[in-house]
């Protein structure tokens, strides 16, 4: 999964506490857009959205691994609050604003360097070949 190994790659710490706190990791991965767009306070939403609108898609991506650094740092050596990682960071998430202002969060996601709209679509492509491989379609007629 895409959003997954970007995560390993730019999140190593999170990723490594997300692999010990999680069943599965991918499941709790797959949630990101909810993250963004589901769980953030409005003022985040309409911050990130205005900076997506400029810079892409690739905002989205980077404002995702910001979320978990954050939640990291936060969290890192506490016990989790609920039976779930996916619980706790949409907790964290929507409760953002008493730790993160949306400017630091959005420094937080273009500090991440050597991060590329290149990079997201070559992972995309390598993670459909997996797939495709696996027999299972990605793409649907229409």
């Amino acid at each position: 999964m895409t959003f997954g190994d970007l995560v390993n790659k730019y999140c190593q710490a999170a990723h490594k506490l997300m692999v010990a706190v999680s069943e599965d990791v991918l499941e709790v991965y797959s949630d990101w857009q909810r993250w963004l767009f589901r769980e953030l306070p409005m003022a985040y939403i309409a911050r990130v959205f205005d900076v997506f609108l400029v810079e892409g898609y690739e905002v989205l991506y980077r404002v995702a691994l910001a979320i978990l650094k954050f939640f990291h740092k936060v969290r890192a050596g506490q016990p989790m609050e609920s039976d779930s990682v996916q619980q706790d960071i949409r907790a964290f998430v929507r409760d953002i604003a008493k730790s993160v202002s949306p400017e630091r969060l959005l420094e937080k996601a273009f500090a991440i360097r050597l991060f590329s709209r290149k990079e997201i679509q070559l992972l995309q492509m390598a993670n459909e070949k997996a797939l495709q491989q696996k027999g299972i379609t990605v793409k649907q007629k229409r």
